[in-house]
């Protein structure tokens, strides 16, 4: 399996102005303010669903498949080798802000509270997981020209579903009883409701998946 690893960090090395530049758009909104952080989370989670694909994508070209699974790695080494990979930078990149977000903090005294900050780093990660972990089983099955198709798809059904929260939230009677409810429960609580759904609601779609994933690449003919 570690020749697989090899190989992703030189298919990432290959795109390493684009990290470059990913890194610089995660930093230069955090010279706003405490809000910066929303689109620094924001680029991090494109930018994992762009190494999602480019990663599985280089590996898919000119029947990559069918020459990568005459060596000795199996299909399930294969899948358990992107979890791996995704989960690692998906970490990777949550210390990275934190650890500039800190920085920030002290430096240009934000005078903002650093543990609620490092939580809602810690849920928007586990949701840009989310995202990118259900990316890799559509990918196997169908493919990188039908994702990307997909993708556009996606960002469209995000901003339609976000859209319809914040109506509900901020329009209806159920949806501003239900947000009074999530801000005494967070006041009395903190982050530790949010954290513990959120973390066992992300184990789950990481499981399935995985699973997902596996039966997908079983099924690939060549």
């Amino acid at each position: 399996m570690s020749s697989l690893f090899v190989r992703d960090g030189i298919a990432i090395k290959k795109q390493a102005m684009v990290f470059i530049i990913t890194i610089l758009g995660m930093v230069i909104p955090m010279l706003f303010g405490p809000n910066g952080i929303y689109f620094t989370m924001a680029i991090s989670g494109v930018n994992m669903a762009f190494l999602t694909l480019f990663l599985l994508s280089s590996d898919q070209e000119n029947n990559g498949f069918k020459f990568l699974f005459t060596t000795p790695i199996t299909r399930t080494q294969y899948v358990a080798e992107k979890f791996i990979m995704l989960f690692s930078l998906t970490i990777s990149s949550f210390i990275l802000t934190v650890i500039v977000m800190l920085i920030f903090n002290n430096t240009l005294d934000w005078a903002a509270n650093q543990k609620s900050l490092t939580n809602l780093i810690a849920l928007v990660s586990m949701a840009i997981s989310i995202v990118a972990f259900l990316l890799i089983p559509l990918q196997i099955k169908f493919g990188p020209t039908k994702i990307q198709m997909l993708m556009s798809g996606i960002g469209a059904l995000v901003a339609i579903i976000l859209g319809a929260a914040y109506w509900i939230f901020t329009k209806t009677d159920f949806g501003k009883d239900a947000w009074d409810k999530l801000v005494k429960m967070y006041i009395d609580n903190g982050f530790t409701p949010f954290m513990i759904v959120a973390g066992i609601f992300t184990a789950l779609i990481l499981v399935l998946s995985y699973v997902a994933s596996v039966r997908n690449i079983k099924r690939l003919e060549f």
